[in-house]
Parts: structure tokens; sequence; C-alpha cells
């Protein structure tokens, strides 16, 4: 009786856990879980058709799959598939051979005759709707219905080609340390025009009077040699001066005394346009940026990144005046509400304000910092959530050129 009764405990125990490796494929999008209860946190989401490996299997209530537990971490309660594929190892969003650009967009003008329609079906019975706001949307493929070309979006309509004006994305990337060295030397600053398409003029001496020099393209990494007396003019080298207000600069900062010797941290400059990260005081990468504009301000305070997400539809509210869609938005980096770093492929002005609140970031620098910052996405996850075990990385946006000391900051 006791032998009977030792082996149906063992045997409940090993239908209830079990422990093993095996790839599974998941059919949609899931949630990975903290714990095997979809009342704990949300640790984040991995994409559909992601591979991944499980460690553990649990029953536990609220699942009607079974809990597995899957490496690096977490839960997830879903409908899977056995495969013999390897497990995922890309990171989103998907880059075609691994390597920039992310993918073709266009923008699309509200009033202007075009329809979007559902499918292929909707196209040939004109069934289609006009759009309620402008639209920047994300090419994910071409059909080809009646002679016509239609772009079918990630948003999942499918548009009219002759309607789609391409974006030309920004190659632009910062500065990081020179060859051999972990540590970048600052200051460093860039020319930026004023007007669009124009270039920075290089005078002879600090005065708009005086010779011509030569012209720089937008964007140009320049030295930065000190100012003149009035502060008018910036010196980039001998007998070399370009007006103050024509320039970008970075300049080193003290931590937040919050910041430990070896974190990561990152620092925007709103008044200046310019993010620096550091860990601890170095310097370690510095670019432009685009804040909000005077409409949208961007809130200067000191924030810890919350949520990363690969890639992101952003629309404005029903009741904002300004009505507008933004599909395939990449490298997203929420800190505040709504207001997040993120990348930029419909403007290339970085160094002034452009955006609704968000920092902008050129395309590169977007995926460069969000590889940089924590929270970490694993190989297939679309997006990670902070944790109290593993907060974000400290982000200060500031307005001033010697940041404010504030409270310490807390996981929220």
């Amino acid at each position: 009786m006791y032998l009977k009764t030792l082996f149906a405990c063992l045997f409940l125990v090993t239908i209830s856990s079990v422990a093993h490796t095996k790839t599974l494929e998941l059919k949609r999008v899931t949630t990975v879980y903290a714990k095997p209860d979809k009342n704990s946190q949300e640790l984040g989401k991995v994409g559909g058709r992601t591979r991944v490996e499980v460690l553990e299997t649990k029953n536990g209530r609220g699942c009607r799959y079974r809990w597995r537990k899957i490496a690096p971490q977490g839960w997830i309660c879903a409908k899977t598939k056995r495969t013999r594929k390897a497990v995922t190892t890309v990171n989103f969003p998907r880059l075609k051979n691994g390597v920039l650009p992310l993918g073709r967009f266009g923008r699309v003008r509200k009033n202007s005759g075009v329809q979007l329609y559902s499918n292929s079906m909707a196209v040939q019975s004109d069934t289609g709707e006009a759009p309620t706001r402008s639209m920047s949307v994300l090419r994910k493929g071409v059909r080809r219905i009646d002679g016509k070309r239609y772009w079918r979006t990630s948003g999942g309509n499918l548009i009219e080609s002759k309607f789609i004006r391409r974006y030309k994305a920004s190659v632009y990337k910062g500065t990081a340390p020179k060859a051999g060295s972990s540590r970048l030397t600052l200051p460093v600053a860039w020319a930026r025009p004023r007007e669009k398409g124009a270039s920075v003029t290089v005078y002879k001496a600090p005065s708009s009077d005086s010779e011509v020099v030569t012209n720089l393209p937008p964007k140009t990494e320049i030295r930065y040699l000190g100012q003149s007396k009035d502060g008018k003019f910036v010196r980039i080298g001998r007998n070399q001066w370009v007006l103050r207000t024509e320039s970008r600069i970075a300049f080193s900062v003290t931590p937040p005394e919050e910041v430990e010797s070896d974190e990561l941290w990152i620092d925007v400059n709103l008044q200046e346009q310019v993010l620096v990260s550091y860990i601890g005081k170095s310097p370690i990468y510095a670019t432009m940026i685009s804040s909000g504009t005077r409409k949208h301000r961007t809130p200067p305070g000191k924030y810890r990144i919350e949520r990363k997400v690969a890639q992101k539809t952003m629309a404005s509210g029903e009741r904002d005046k300004e009505q507008y869609s933004v599909g395939g938005v990449p490298w997203v980096m929420y800190v505040h509400k709504t207001f997040a770093l993120h990348g930029t492929y419909w403007h290339d002005r970085m160094g002034a304000p452009r955006s609704h609140g968000c920092i902008n970031l050129a395309p590169r620098d977007a995926q460069h910092i969000y590889n940089l910052v924590s929270p970490q996405v694993p190989a297939g996850w679309i997006s990670a959530n902070s944790s109290e075990e593993n907060p974000g990385t400290l982000v200060h946006f500031r307005n001033d050129l010697k940041p404010k000391q504030s409270a310490r900051i807390r996981y929220n």
C-alpha cells in the first residue's frame, strides 16, 4: 500500500512540472510573464512564428495549453507546434541581410483621392475608405491588381502606389570613440544650417562681414576650439569660424547623483538638440536629435526606460488638432507616458525640434541606442518591459547646459 501511494505521488509530480529542453514554434504574438500566472508581471512579448527553447512545463490555472518556461526568461501560455528548426536568433525589427535600410516607407496625404482597401476583393469592387488623417506607411509587400500597383502596408491596407510619396531615410550616424579607445572625447560639434538644404558658412574671422573660407554640408562633424567673446561664433580651426546658431555642441556634463560609477545612462540636451550616452563619467557616443516643437514640448526630467518595442504604429488621439498616423516606427524606447526615443524615417532634420514630443533619432542612431540600453530585448521578442529587479536605463531630458540635481529617482 505504501509503495502504491509513493508511486502515485511521484507520477503526479512528474505530470504537474516537467523539466526538459525542446524547441517549439509559437502560432502568434505571445505575452511573457514573470511567473506561470497571468496576474504576474508582463516581461514582454514574443513575435509570432518565433521558435523558443522550452526549459520546463507546468500545469496551472488560467492556461489551456500548459505553462512553459522559456529561455532566457519568463513563462508563456500559448498555442505552439513542435519543430526541428533551430531557436530563433533574429532580432526585431527584421533587417534584410541584417543591415539597414529598414524598409520602404512613404507618405499618404488625406484629401488626395486615395482609398484604403482591406484586401484585393475590396480593390476590385472599389469599396475602399478615404483616410481621415495623413499617414506614413511601411511597405510589407507589393500586389498588382487589374494592372495597377498597390502597396500592402504594415497596417494591413492596400494603397495604390501612385498616391504614395517615397521617403528617403537618413543615413546620418553619430560619433563613437576612435579605434582603440573606449571613451569619446568631448566636446563634439556638428555643422547645422538654419535653412533646409543650405550649408554652413565658414568665416576667416568671428564676423559675418569677414572673408568666407568655405561652406560645410549639413551634419559635418567639426572641431570645437572655443567661442568668440560675444558668444556669437565658434572657432573650428585656424582662422575658421562658424555661427554659434549654426552649430550643435555636445559638452561633457556631471552624471546625476543617482548614477553609479559604472552605470550606463543617457543625457539629452533639449536646448542643444544633442544626445550623449555615458558609462558613469565616460562618454561613449554622441549624436544630434530632434525633440518636441514649441506646441509639443518634450518634458524635462529624469526617467528610466519603461518599455522597448521593436516597431510600432504611432497615431494622434481622436481629440488632437493635428491628426496623423505613422506606421512601422522602429526601435521605440518609452520613458514617460507616451514619450519615447525612437527611429525616424520621415525626416532628416536632426539638430532642430521637429517632433510631437518624442526624441527623434536617425535610424542608425536609434538602432545603436536601442541595442545599448536596458531592458534588453531577447532574440525573437518584439518588446521587453523593465522591472523592479531590472530597471531600465536612466535618461535625463534637460533644457539647460548644466543639469540640475533632483531627488533620487525610483523605479515606478
